[in-house]
């Protein structure tokens, strides 16, 4: 599904020169000793589907790019949160062309189906539309993990994750995903013609393959 959930250890913290917010995400200005450059601090806190790509990236001191090959597949990028949410949680953000389409707060141990929910609504925009309905007890596959989604408008999504039916239950999620849906479904349809494209250009190999095996076929039976 994602890259590697493994968390470097955080940071030393270093001089704090200014605190700046950021019109998309609030992040603390700060400037590494070691380098010439400006790195920034970005809290957990103000990180939500508004986010650039650019802003996450500077803030190397809160977050790390995943470079994994899962992790970068279809032209998107991710970034891993260095620290984790007081229950736990460890941040994945993910980018398509700079746009944020999806965050992921994945946790060792469950928490409440009702604190998940209060975290949720930080991960969309501040000016989302109102929750507008619920798909309650979902299952993408048999054996997979109980879901809940909720619907914020046309554009965004809530899904919660419970690793197991007990769980469930239970109202204990163990993974948060808020989704910006239009642009999902954008990165989709480029996935769906790329495949397209790549089935043709197999298709092409394939008859010419069968072609030049033919032509060596008739080539041996004339001598």
């Amino acid at each position: 599904m994602l890259g590697t959930k493994k968390i470097l250890q955080p940071l030393p913290r270093v001089l704090l020169l200014s605190f700046n917010l950021s019109l998309l995400c609030g992040c603390a200005d700060i400037i590494d000793p070691g380098s010439s450059e400006k790195a920034f601090e970005m809290p957990l806190a103000t990180v939500n589907l508004v986010c650039k790509e650019p802003t996450l990236k500077k803030a190397r001191l809160s977050f790390f790019k995943d470079t994994a090959a899962t992790a970068t597949s279809g032209g998107k990028s991710q970034y891993l949160s260095r620290e984790r949410t007081p229950a736990g949680g460890q941040y994945i953000v993910q980018f398509k062309e700079g746009d944020c389409f999806r965050i992921d707060v994945l946790y060792g141990s469950p928490i409440p189906k009702e604190a998940a929910l209060k975290l949720a609504r930080t991960l969309l925009p501040p000016d989302a539309p109102p929750q507008s309905r619920v798909d309650e007890g979902k299952q993408t596959e048999q054996g997979k993990q109980p879901k809940e989604v909720y619907y914020f408008g046309n554009d965004f999504a809530v899904e919660l994750s419970f690793k197991d039916d007990k769980d469930h239950s239970a109202n204990q999620v163990s993974e948060i995903a808020a989704v910006n849906l239009e642009l999902l479904g954008n990165i989709s349809s480029d996935q769906i013609a790329a495949k397209e494209v790549q089935a043709l250009l197999d298709k092409e190999k394939e008859e010419k393959e069968k072609e030049e095996k033919a032509k060596a076929s008739r080539t041996k039976s004339d001598q």
